[in-house]
C-alpha cells in the first residue's frame, strides 16, 4: 500500500537512528527495501559497495546516497512531495497558483480551473488510496500527526517554485495559516479553519462532532470511523438524510485521531496557561 520507490535502507534493527528513518519512511507510506547489516564494520559489504563507507542508516535512491538521518528525513519528505507534483502534472502548464488542501473540494477545483488557475490537491501524506482501501486498512491515518502533515505540505509548497495561493478547510485551514506564517504563499484562504493556539472559542457543536474520537483518551493512536448519523451531524447537516447517506458512502473515511487529539490538547494547554508550539 505504499508509493513505489527505488530506496534502499542499509540499517540495523538495534540502531536508534535507523528506527527514526524507518518511522519517517513508513509515515510517508513509501515502499522501500531494507538491507540489514551486521554489527562489525568489516562485514558490512553491501553498504560498502553502495556508498563506499560502512556507516549504517545509509539511504540509497538510484545515484543519490545519504548517510545522515537529519538529511535523509527532509530529503524523503521533499521527494515525496515532488513525486506528487510530477504525477499530477502530466504536461507543461503555467506555474501552479492554487493549492486547496482537501481533494474533495470538487466544486472549488472546477471553479478555479475554469478561470485559468492550475489547481493541485495534495491532501495529507500517505492518503493516496481510495475511500474503500482506507476504510479497509486505515493504517496510513493512524500514522499521521500535526508535525508530519505540516512538514509534508511545507515541502510540497516549496517544491512548486512559485508561491501559490493556499486554501484549506478545517485542519487544512490551520495548516494554510501556518504555511502563511512561514511566508510560503502569496495569499491564504481558510474555510471553517481549526483555530490556532490561544483562540479559545469552541462551540458546543464542534465538541459534539469531535466526541466520537475525543471521548475516549485511548483513541489517540486509532482511526475512528464515524457512523452515518455522526457524519451527518458533523459535515452534512444541511442535506437531506438521503443526500447525506450518499455522501457518506462516497467520501467518508476514518479520522486521523492523533491530529485531532494534538489539536485539542493544544487548546487545553492554552486555556489553562500552558505553553504551546507548532
Amino acid at each position: 500500500m505504499g508509493r513505489k520507490t527505488n530506496i534502499v535502507l542499509y540499517q540495523a534493527e538495534w540502531c536508534p537512528y535507523c528506527v527514526r528513518v524507518r518511522k519517517k519512511l513508513t509515515d510517508l507510506l513509501l515502499d522501500y527495501t531494507i538491507v540489514n547489516e551486521p554489527h562489525s564494520h568489516a562485514e558490512r559489504h553491501e553498504v560498502k559497495a553502495a556508498s563506499g563507507q560502512t556507516s549504517i542508516r545509509c539511504w540509497s535512491d538510484g545515484d543519490v546516497v545519504l548517510d545522515d538521518d537529519d538529511t535523509i528525513i527532509p530529503i524523503s519528505i521533499r521527494n515525496t512531495a515532488q513525486a506528487f507534483i510530477r504525477e499530477r502534472t502530466a504536461h507543461d502548464r503555467p506555474d501552479p497558483r492554487a493549492v486547496p488542501q482537501l481533494a474533495k473540494l470538487g466544486s472549488l477545483v472546477e471553479r478555479y480551473a475554469a478561470r485559468g488557475f492550475e489547481v493541485l490537491t495534495p491532501g495529507w501524506p500517505g492518503l493516496d488510496e481510495t475511500v474503500e482501501e482506507l476504510r479497509g486498512d486505515p493504517r496510513p491515518l493512524k500514522m499521521l500527526d500535526i508535525k508530519t502533515v505540516l512538514e509534508y505540505l511545507d515541502s510540497f509548497v516549496r517544491a512548486l517554485g512559485t508561491p501559490p495561493i493556499i486554501m484549506g478547510h478545517s485542519f487544512g485551514g490551520l495548516f494554510a495559516q501556518l504555511l502563511a506564517y512561514r511566508g510560503l504563499g502569496t495569499a491564504v484562504v481558510g474555510i471553517d479553519s481549526t483555530a490556532p493556539a490561544g483562540v479559545l472559542s469552541l462551540p458546543f457543536s464542534t465538541l459534539k462532532a469531535s466526541a466520537p474520537v475525543l471521548a475516549n483518551p485511548l483513541n489517540s493512536g486509532n482511526a475512528t470511523m464515524l457512523t452515518a448519523e455522526q457524519f451527518r451531524y458533523a459535515f452534512t447537516n444541511t442535506c437531506t438524510e438521503e443526500e447525506s447517506q450518499a455522501l457518506y458512502d462516497q467520501f467518508a473515511i476514518p479520522c486521523a485521531n492523533r491530529v485531532l487529539f494534538e489539536g485539542a490538547y493544544r487548546e487545553f494547554r492554552a486555556a489553562f496557561g500552558g505553553t504551546t508550539s507548532m
